[in-house]
């Protein structure tokens, strides 16, 4: 009696898939990203109102510090803004109709995003109000527009790029709510 084999590619497709699958979650297993730290400028009662959210690296800081700087310049100038900074593993609590504005700095690995931020974008339904920064190694990963139709920017992490960075979130924040920055 002849007992049962599995063709002789079943297992080397099975390999394949199984590295595949594993390939996909290895670099952020390895290089897991750190939130920034929470913090706000104005009082929530404030009007406009912005949601900055972000992973730490000193680039994202960098672009954070200017943020920072500018809006408090035109909340020392207008008298009423509230900006909330948080992190990307804050998204789930977070209802983007309580912000005017939306800015998610996120890192691209593995190519796709961050899967909390996915799932945030995802959830939402008033995608006009997002800006969206992905960093990626050469700085040329954007999110599906036709999926997620947010406002995306892409850059490589390097000092270069933190001031054009900054200028077009700054553009984005201006045209969305008539602002300063």
């Amino acid at each position: 009696m002849n007992a049962w084999r599995p063709p002789r590619l079943l297992l080397p497709l099975l390999i394949v898939f199984l590295a595949s699958l594993a390939g996909c979650s290895v670099p952020r297993r390895m290089w897991p990203q750190h939130d920034i730290e929470a913090y706000q400028l104005g009082v929530p009662s404030m009007q406009p109102r912005i949601l900055i959210v972000s992973r730490s690296s000193d680039f994202k800081h960098a672009i954070l510090a200017y943020l920072e700087l500018s809006l408090n310049d035109e909340l020392d100038r207008s008298g009423s803004l509230y900006v909330r900074f948080i992190g990307i593993d804050h998204l789930p609590v977070e209802q983007s109709e309580d912000y005017d504005a939306v800015v998610i700095l996120n890192t691209c690995i593995a190519s796709g995003l961050d899967p909390k931020v996915k799932r945030f974008l995802e959830r939402e339904t008033d995608h006009d109000k997002f800006i969206v920064l992905t960093t990626s190694g050469d700085g040329d990963y954007l999110p599906d527009p036709a999926k997620y139709g947010v406002e995306a920017i892409s850059s490589a992490s390097t000092k270069a790029r933190v001031q054009p960075v900054v200028s077009r979130i700054q553009d984005a924040l201006r045209t969305r709510l008539d602002l300063g920055v």
